[in-house]
């Protein structure tokens, strides 16, 4: 498929098309329809050691690679990938060498990261060989706050914690080590599957002495 203007180059080093500006854009698009104002496809098969060529690619040295602002509903950059079975990617990638592979960033009530999964994963999966998802309020919130709808499965709990060795499943450190309110059972209920204690409360208390 070729335009009103084609320009093809076979150079391995020169671009088909180069556009520089001094003191404004060195290439604009523009588009009245539908349509991208620029599109940027690669379905080249030479594979280098860097893999594939992108579709899109932004540098800079001392800015954003790529910045996207959207005045709609819509993300001012969004990702997606249609890749089935072992070719499936993430939709948006992000990796840092020295700071956040990804950030996002709200001034509203909507959280600066959302994760959202309408199939039977995790809304947000986190892994590291520290702490696989933190937590953190500056301002008296919670630093993790789990919900669920219990009227679907009663036995599901709003935080889950697992411990696939002989470690705890979730502990508690602070003031209160662990508080549990419940509205129809049990505030905190602890099971234990192989004989041993379900629950264990221990309690220290500092007496003083006179001297």
């Amino acid at each position: 498929m070729t335009g009103e203007i084609h320009i093809h180059s076979n150079s391995p080093t020169l671009p088909a098309i180069w556009g520089e500006g001094d003191q404004f854009e060195g290439v604009r698009g523009v588009s009245h329809n539908a349509h991208g104002g620029v599109v940027g496809i690669n379905d080249g098969k030479i594979i280098t050691v860097e893999g594939p060529g992108p579709g899109v690619y932004g540098e800079s040295s001392e800015n954003e690679g790529v910045r996207g602002v959207s005045h709609s509903a819509h993300g001012g950059v969004v990702g997606t990938n249609d890749g089935k079975g072992v070719v499936a990617g993430p939709g948006v990638y992000g990796e840092s060498s020295e700071n956040e592979g990804a950030r996002g960033v709200s001034h509203s009530i909507h959280g600066g990261v959302v994760g959202s999964n309408d199939g039977q994963g995790p809304g947000v999966y986190g892994t590291s060989p520290g702490i696989g998802i933190f937590g953190e309020s500056t301002r008296g919130g919670f630093g993790v706050s789990g919900v669920t709808d219990s009227s679907i499965n009663d036995a599901v709990a709003g935080v889950s914690g697992s411990n696939t060795g002989a470690g705890y499943a979730v502990l508690g450190k602070g003031g209160v080590g662990l508080r549990g309110e419940g509205s129809v059972w049990n505030g905190v209920e602890g099971v234990n599957t192989s004989g041993g204690v379900g629950s264990e409360f221990l309690e220290t208390v500092v007496l003083a002495v006179p001297v």
